[in-house]
């Protein structure tokens, strides 16, 4: 007989899921930021390539030292459908690396060019240093401090002697 009967089935299909977006914290040493963050991943249901966006760097906080801060990245990925997800990023501001010091040449003094007094009283170098200036640079801080130290007296004092002086720098965030 030949008798059918059709209908019609529609299929609606949408995308209203977000994408995911992985916001891991970064730490970097203060003499290794980069000139621009690397991207969050981020992944979707439908959309392979959601589009991830830097919107804000959030304000600085100070740590316990200068070389020493933190701030919060926001970055959002939005599908082709505009559906979208933010996340926080901290970006950590670290110094971790000591100061590198640089000795004066060693010198030789006849025993009245010395100045008066005792060899422990000259420490640390100052107005009155007469052994050469020691210098120090540092990957952040531009001028870490140099201390001497008196490490001995070695031979006859005070015909015919040497004495070791001890330098070590220290940054404004206490790396030695």
């Amino acid at each position: 007989c030949g008798n059918a009967d059709t209908c019609d089935q529609i299929i609606y299909v949408i995308d209203d899921e977000a994408p995911k977006l992985a916001c891991e914290d970064l730490r970097y040493e203060c003499d290794e930021l980069p000139k621009e963050w690397p991207t969050p991943s981020a992944l979707d249901n439908c959309d392979q390539n959601p589009v991830v966006t830097l919107l804000s760097t959030g304000d600085t906080t100070q740590g316990a030292c200068p070389q020493r801060y933190y701030f919060t990245l926001t970055w959002e990925a939005k599908d082709e459908c505009g559906n979208a997800d933010t996340c926080l990023q901290t970006v950590y501001v670290i110094d971790t690396t000591a100061p590198v010091v640089q000795c004066p040449p060693d010198t030789l003094m006849e025993c009245d060019e010395l100045p008066p007094g005792k060899l422990a009283d000259l420490i640390p170098p100052g107005g009155g240093w007469p052994f050469g200036t020691p210098s120090a640079t540092d990957n952040c801080d531009p001028n870490p401090e140099i201390v001497a130290f008196l490490v001995g007296v070695h031979g006859e004092y005070p015909c015919q002697y040497y004495f070791n002086i001890g330098y070590y720098a220290v940054d404004s965030c206490g790396n030695v």
